[in-house]
């Protein structure tokens, strides 16, 4: 009798751990929060890097990420206001923003899994086709880099890469 309720003690032990090691896997640690400042951009099609004519001014973003989403502010030096304001729901229902100055809407889903942000999402471009665009934000081991990935899909395939760094 003694060794069956010791067989089942160290059992629920088992597999309560188990069930809380897996909860705690499925979570992350990183956090996005912060102001961010651009130091690079580049762009990529098939054929290799693009020119991309220097900004003049710098490009910030202004992070909020809590548990259940990840709310930006997209800023730069030459304009006084935002220029864009998105909500992603790490939830996996979706989301709808605007795109820069407010067009086109943007429809996208979003996921979070170790250091990396990934966004999924389509619009219609200017010349009426549905692009597909995919965003993947990762933050460096020590969180104060953030690389942020866009590949726009719709016939060709054009990368953009921004290098972000933490101002707070």
């Amino acid at each position: 009798m003694k060794i069956r309720y010791v067989t089942l003690l160290i059992t629920i032990l088992f597999v309560g751990t188990a069930i809380c090691s897996a909860q705690n896997a499925g979570s992350s640690s990183v956090d996005f929060t912060g102001r961010w400042v651009s130091e690079s951009v580049k762009s990529y099609n098939s054929d290799g890097l693009l020119p991309v004519p220097p900004f003049k001014d710098r490009l910030y973003l202004v992070v909020t990420h809590t548990k259940d989403e990840v709310r930006i502010k997209e800023l730069s030096t030459a304009m006084e206001d935002t220029f864009r304001q998105a909500t992603y729901y790490l939830d996996g229902r979706g989301e709808t923003n605007k795109g820069y100055f407010e067009r086109p809407t943007v429809e996208s889903k979003t996921q979070l899994s170790d250091r990396k942000l990934k966004i999924d999402g389509t619009f219609e471009s200017v010349q009426n086709r549905t692009v597909r665009s995919l965003q993947e934000w990762e933050l460096s081991s020590d969180g104060n880099k953030l690389t942020i990935t866009v590949t726009n899909i719709t016939g060709g395939e054009v990368q953009n890469v921004a290098i972000y760094r933490r101002e707070s």
